[in-house]
């Protein structure tokens, strides 16, 4: 991967290095910290999570990695490539289903 890093790459590498990781350092990669954590997630990483309460009543949240993904390769022009996922046509080319009849 290049000098620059996308995020995702350094929230995993962040992930990786600890055995647990604050919202706070999280926040200091990224401060959509949870979208990049939910983009490791759909990648297929699993990546745990608990919120520790304390006295006063403040929340704090920590992350853990527990099972690494592969992460998509990056191409030269600096974008992920993606599968080619083919897209759904509707039904009879309408919104709805056959059966819908509109109010009267």
């Amino acid at each position: 991967m290049s000098k620059k890093q996308t995020q995702c790459a350094r929230v995993l590498e962040l992930l990786s290095s600890k055995a647990e990781v604050s919202a706070l350092e999280l926040s200091s990669i990224s401060l959509q910290y949870a979208a990049r954590v939910c983009e490791l997630r759909k990648s297929g990483a699993t990546i745990a999570n608990r919120v520790e309460v304390k006295a006063d009543g403040t929340r704090h949240g920590f992350y853990r990695l527990v099972r690494r993904a592969t992460f998509p390769e990056m191409s030269q022009t600096g974008t992920r490539t993606v599968p080619n996922v083919p897209e759904r046509e509707p039904v009879n080319n309408s919104l709805f289903p056959e059966s819908y009849r509109y109010p009267d």
